[in-house]
């Protein structure tokens, strides 16, 4: 699958975002599958033709451990009905892939090609993964077979923080502003981004995971997870650099420098504070949102 097959351009959704103060977004296919597909990352300039607004046409390859691909998949697959069932789809995939790549005559097949850029390093995977058994899983695949991780969600990522800071594993962790909705968040906790800090994790991204929790929520979250015992320059980090180092568009975007795109938003007190309210959201120098014109709209 590739996310961009899929996005709405004129989703009521992005208006939300871009009042929210988000000016580029990350799109990836679900996590029902142990392969999901290509996402996709934007601009939220909507102002410009939607093809424009394309940031990255493919920003990396999703996949998924745990108990999602076991629900989905289990009243029709005699495998993935158990955690090491998905590993072993996975593991075969990838070789399967390799033993594509090495047949001189071989008819085109797009899910091995989509594999060999992940193999390549051309796509980092962005893996679902919510227990820290399944965590280390996907670190001994990625590791067997060589290919870039980085993390989603990661909720039990608090109880292997040292081995997450060891191995430099990039980290989008979220949503924490949630009840324990499933068994797999069990160990949910708002202290999990300070506990990897202090471990020494660098690459760390807070993500609201929508509609899960809306998107104007981030900040929320990075203020929560500051107010129990992360830092004040690491929050700031979560929501604007880091995630723009995850995903290799830190040339563009995730700070104001001389050379990036002009994005910019202005609130009427500091982003931390959970009461700030968004004045104004500028897009590649372009006013995208306003306060006094559209009103609150959250």
């Amino acid at each position: 699958m590739h996310a961009l097959d899929g996005i709405k351009p004129f989703d009521y959704g992005f208006k939300y975002a871009i009042a929210a103060g988000v000016t580029t977004l990350n799109i990836f296919p679900g996590s029902a599958n142990p392969f999901g597909g290509i996402g996709t990352t934007l601009k939220n300039d909507m102002k410009v033709h939607f093809e424009d607004r394309i940031l990255l046409k493919e920003s990396g390859f999703k996949m998924a451990m745990g108990e999602n691909p076991k629900k989905v998949h289990s009243s029709v697959s005699k495998t993935i009905m158990t955690r090491m069932g998905t590993a072993s789809v996975i593991r075969k995939n990838f070789q399967d892939a390799i033993n594509y790549k090495n047949k001189k005559d071989k008819e085109f097949n797009p899910k091995f090609e989509t594999l060999l850029k992940v193999l390549d390093k051309e796509l980092t995977v962005h893996c679902h993964a919510h227990k820290a058994e399944d965590i280390m899983t996907i670190i001994r695949i990625s590791e067997e077979f060589g290919f870039k991780l980085s993390l989603e969600h990661a909720t039990e990522s608090h109880l292997i923080a040292d081995i997450l800071a060891e191995k430099e594993i990039p980290l989008a962790v979220g949503p924490m502003f949630t009840s324990r909705y499933k068994m797999e968040v069990n160990n949910r906790t708002i202290r999990t981004p300070g506990i990897l800090e202090k471990a020494g994790v660098e690459k760390l991204t807070l993500i609201t995971d929508h509609p899960v929790i809306p998107i104007n929520n981030l900040p929320i979250e990075a203020a929560l997870a500051m107010a129990n015992g992360l830092s004040r320059e690491m929050a700031l980090k979560s929501i604007t650099i880091n995630p723009a180092k995850n995903l290799g568009i830190q040339n563009r975007v995730g700070s104001l420098e001389v050379g990036k795109d002009a994005d910019v938003i202005i609130t009427e007190r500091e982003i931390l504070d959970p009461t700030h309210v968004v004045m104004y959201t500028i897009v590649n120098g372009k006013i995208q949102y306003s306060m006094k014109e559209e009103g609150l709209i959250l």
